[in-house]
């Protein structure tokens, strides 16, 4: 009987030690410092989180008063680009718009952090072309119809798109079938060109197609434009090695039409203050890049690549080009457009005044080859967007 108290004493007092050390460890128990209390978040394999979902903003985390160092060169996109143009805020660039190419939606990548925002919810799929006005508030998505019809959409983006959720694209769908189409600097205008039974017809109208007036009329089918000054539009014969191409000026107010410089395999590239001409003339396993004063007819020869490879700055002297690093044999410019060949560049500044060059950028071998295609410079001379040519993603590099 003694023996039987004494066990039921020890199983009580063992009982008393368990449920104690059961609450240290259950409820009293702290984390050790430094250890996070996951409470219960989901873990993923490999430790990756899901992928964001449409219209998240994707950035990187930036704490306090630290500062993002970004790289010199940036992949702002890793799938083909439709086209790309600088937002600005007074004269400093703030961000880069740029259309997928796939979807047609537009996003905005800040130049300043590593932060990409989508702004339409849009699916336009084949996007092969868009066209930006110069404050990056405009677009014209252009894409070929199921019956191969070319329809061109046209819409207005705000500068602080960026700080709401997508949006759905509303604007107006100008004609069919515009063959090449050009927005004037001061965004307030377009130029396009239709092609009809007896050539083309050059209309220039408002952004969304109205008031519409024929400027030019030509027999021939096949021009390339641009809308580079204020009154003065530039139209020319669409390039073709070992073939004489012109370039001229066509006034904006009033159509009258004159012709600049002739050359073959030409492509051209009037100054923002109509004072200069960039062109390249091609022909078999050759591309020489000039330059011509238009008032005095002084030229320069500055190197050997295409003007396409080329952007002019904002004073009309500096000119940022795409220069190969050995130019591959072929019939320029056709081969380079064909897709034949494929350059290697590095980025060139040149004085126009006085024709000196000056490598800014070469790419190493972890940054891999860019083929530079559509180059366009920042209002404040400070970056310099391109599309590289042989995947064409869109990339970002920092100037100064």
């Amino acid at each position: 009987m003694r023996k039987k108290v004494i066990y039921i004493i020890i199983f009580l007092f063992l009982l008393i030690l368990a449920v104690m050390a059961g609450y240290y460890f259950f409820f009293l128990k702290k984390a050790p410092a430094g250890e996070a209390d996951i409470g219960g978040f989901p873990t993923f394999p490999g430790g990756t989180l899901p992928p964001l979902e449409d219209g998240d903003e994707i950035s990187l985390p930036v704490g306090g008063d630290e500062e993002t160092t970004l790289p010199r060169l940036r992949q702002l996109s890793s799938e083909p680009t439709a086209g790309a143009g600088f937002v600005s805020l007074g004269s400093k660039a703030v961000a880069v718009r740029y259309i997928d190419r796939a979807t047609g939606n537009a996003y905005e990548a800040d130049l300043n952090s590593p932060r990409k925002t989508r702004l339409s919810n849009n699916t336009i799929p084949k996007i092969y072309e868009a066209v930006w006005s110069a404050d990056g508030t405009k677009i014209f998505l252009r894409y070929l119809r199921e019956d191969n019809q070319i329809e061109t959409f046209g819409a207005t983006i705000s500068k602080t798109a960026a700080s709401t959720s997508p949006k759905t694209l509303t604007g107006t769908y100008l004609v069919r079938d515009i063959n090449w189409l050009a927005v004037s600097p001061e965004n307030d205008k377009i130029f396009y060109l239709t092609e009809t039974a007896f050539g083309s017809d050059g209309i220039k109208a408002e952004p969304n197609g109205g008031g519409r007036v024929l400027l030019f009329e030509s027999p021939l089918k096949e021009w390339l434009i641009d809308w580079p000054t204020k009154d003065t539009i530039t139209v020319a014969t669409k390039p073709a090695a070992g073939i004489f191409g012109h370039i001229y000026t066509l006034n904006a107010k009033t159509g009258e039409l004159r012709k600049l410089v002739s050359d073959i395999g030409l492509t051209a590239k009037l100054s923002p203050d109509g004072k200069k001409i960039l062109y390249s003339s091609g022909g078999r396993n050759s591309a020489i890049l000039k330059t011509q004063a238009l008032k005095d007819g002084n030229e320069r020869t500055l190197t050997a690549t295409l003007s396409d490879k080329c952007v002019w700055g904002k004073d009309s002297i500096v000119l940022l080009c795409g220069i190969p690093q050995g130019l591959p044999s072929g019939q320029y410019p056709d081969s380079w457009y064909q897709g034949i060949v494929s350059f290697n560049d590095s980025v060139w500044s040149f004085d126009t005044d006085n024709g000196i060059g000056k490598e800014i950028w070469s790419p190493s071998a972890e940054d891999g080859e860019f083929d530079i295609y559509e180059p366009k410079i920042s209002p404040d001379g400070e970056f310099l967007i391109f599309i590289n040519k042989n995947d064409l993603t869109l990339w970002v590099l920092r100037i100064k």
